[in-house]
């Protein structure tokens, strides 16, 4: 499931963990950092290091929560690019 650790994409957890404990299913979470965000490619190493620990919480609470749930097969991910592009 993809993520950017909004209150939005939180509430998708649940429903997500839902879907892969009843079936048995390998969860994906994947956070895209937009490197376009800003209009400029993010290259000053303080936003980037900033923009990557947030989308690395965002996956770990994707995790996190499979696991209280028994969903044992979880694999996260963290792109950099277009979040369209990296969400395929």
């Amino acid at each position: 499931m993809p993520t950017d650790g909004s209150k939005r994409a939180e509430a998708a957890i649940d429903p997500a963990v839902d879907v892969a404990g009843t079936y048995g299913a390998r969860l994906h979470a994947l956070s895209v950092i937009d490197t376009m965000a800003m209009g400029v490619v993010v290259r000053s190493g303080a936003i980037l290091e900033a923009l990557e620990e947030s989308a690395q919480s965002a996956v770990q609470t994707i995790e996190h929560q499979a696991t209280q749930a028994s969903v044992s097969a979880v694999e996260t991910a963290i792109e950099h690019g277009s979040p369209y592009r990296g969400i395929r």
